[in-house]
């Protein structure tokens, strides 16, 4: 459904603002529509146990890292 994938999303987001950034949880809470510094732990948690039994899952963290990867290169 919708609501799930848009779920989804965000916990993604979460999880690689959390390991690409120094941002705080309060944050990244914010900054994800004023969600909560537990909210995006949880994400965290959830989307970093998941990479382990999901490929479809780590293929797309390992899409998205390219691609910041790829842009922060060209912004430089």
């Amino acid at each position: 459904t919708r609501k799930k994938a848009v779920a989804r999303a965000r916990q993604a987001s979460s999880y690689l603002l959390r390991e690409e950034t120094s941002l705080s949880l309060a944050d990244i809470g914010k900054l994800l529509g004023d969600r909560g510094h537990t909210t995006i732990l949880r994400a965290h948690a959830k989307v970093s146990a998941d990479i382990n039994v999901n490929a479809e899952l780590r293929r797309e963290i390992a899409e998205i890292r390219g691609t910041l990867e790829q842009a922060s290169t060209v912004a430089v």
